[in-house]
């Protein structure tokens, strides 16, 4: 073994010699270079999209009516959902959920339009797989968008129906109206805090898993200094 008198001291001595490794340790060479540009490219090309959109969910219509037809539109003009298929029953529905076909399942019932006329209040049911937050929850996003709409244009034109201006009758539906300015990142693109964030935890592991693996050619090396 060579003593610490015997070593050459200085920084180009350092440099060439891990030069030397990394021509000699294909592997090293790999794990440095090649992997980290890799992996950023792979991350880049993953996130490049932003945010998913148009999400597939299916349909069960049981109504068949004009307002349940619109409301099927207006779930499907959203940026979040797309309605894929139309089912006829519920167990279809439910198939298609499991599998991952689709991420959601929207249930319009039976007479909905007839209630609506009548001013009851019929239930619009919609299933989701909550495992998949990230998608479950776009999807949510859709639906809890488009159904208030269709139910405030119903409300507008059942009050307009009845003889009261447009005006009073929007005034009466939304009485305190809200203004809401998201900040930073208003349009929740994940390459602004997903992918910022990723990108350097997996520089960081390469970087660890590196240097550990330099320390042990250091270790197996013959001519290693005594401690």
């Amino acid at each position: 073994m060579l003593s610490r008198r015997n070593l050459k001291p200085g920084f180009w001595l350092v440099f060439w010699r891990e030069l030397a490794w990394l021509r000699r340790r294909k592997f090293l060479l790999v794990l440095s270079t090649i992997l980290p540009i890799a992996l950023m490219a792979v991350l880049t090309l993953v996130f490049s999209a932003g945010l998913a959109t148009r999400l597939p969910i299916a349909v069960l219509d049981l109504d068949g009516s004009d307002l349940s037809r619109t409301i099927i539109r207006m779930v499907d003009a959203t940026p979040d959902t797309a309605v894929a298929q139309h089912v006829g029953d519920l167990a279809e529905g439910r198939k298609l959920l499991i599998e991952g076909k689709v991420h959601g399942f929207l249930m319009l019932p039976l007479h909905l339009e007839r209630d609506v006329t009548a001013g009851r209040r019929p239930e619009v049911v919609f299933f989701y797989n909550t495992q998949t937050l990230t998608t479950g929850n776009l999807v949510v996003r859709g639906i809890s968008a488009a159904l208030p709409t269709a139910a405030a244009g119903i409300r507008l034109s059942l009050r307009t129906g009845q003889g009261q201006a447009s005006d009073l009758a929007q005034a009466d539906l939304a009485p305190i109206p809200v203004q809401i300015h998201p900040l930073f990142n208003p349009t929740l693109n994940y390459v602004h805090f997903l992918l910022a964030a990723l990108i350097p935890s997996v520089l960081q592991i390469i970087v660890i898993t590196a240097s550990a693996y330099s320390v042990g050619l250091d270790v197996e090396t013959p001519h290693r200094l005594r401690i």
